[in-house]
């Protein structure tokens, strides 16, 4: 995979019907993940997976879309969009049944053609207010 493959599958595995074993695929195991989510309690590609559950369980028809990747020597910079209807808990946030459209931007780091290093900022503030939350 080139490193525009990979953004575009770091975004893929967000979709609720993405399989799981893609972030298997695009992760190195232990990959160093310098912004993890919210009450994430594992490392590496563990830790994604804990992440996509909590996700997939509050967003279940959840759908992320790749709306731009930059690459530039071992890193790819990857600005996405996600649109899903909260019907289940997120972080201790009851089900509002509201259609929520979040957005980030992620860096990635990639060696031998895998992920191995991830920062990434989402607008949370307006993910949150969608919500009811705030």
């Amino acid at each position: 995979m080139d490193m525009r493959q990979l953004a575009d599958g770091f975004v893929r595995i967000w979709n609720a019907d993405a399989p799981r074993e893609l972030v298997d695929q695009i992760f190195l195991t232990d990959f160093v993940d310098h912004n993890p989510q919210p009450g994430q309690q594992k490392d590496g590609a563990e830790g994604i997976h804990q992440v996509l559950d909590v996700y997939h369980a509050a967003f279940p028809g959840l759908r992320a879309t790749t709306d731009e990747v930059i690459v530039s020597d071992d890193r790819a910079v990857v600005r996405w969009t996600a649109v899903g209807t909260h019907e289940g808990d997120l972080l201790g946030i009851p089900a509002t049944q509201r259609e929520v459209r979040m957005t980030g931007i992620d860096i990635l780091r990639v060696e031998d053609g895998l992920i191995v290093e991830h920062w990434g900022e989402t607008n949370a503030l307006q993910t949150m207010q969608q919500i009811g939350a705030i």
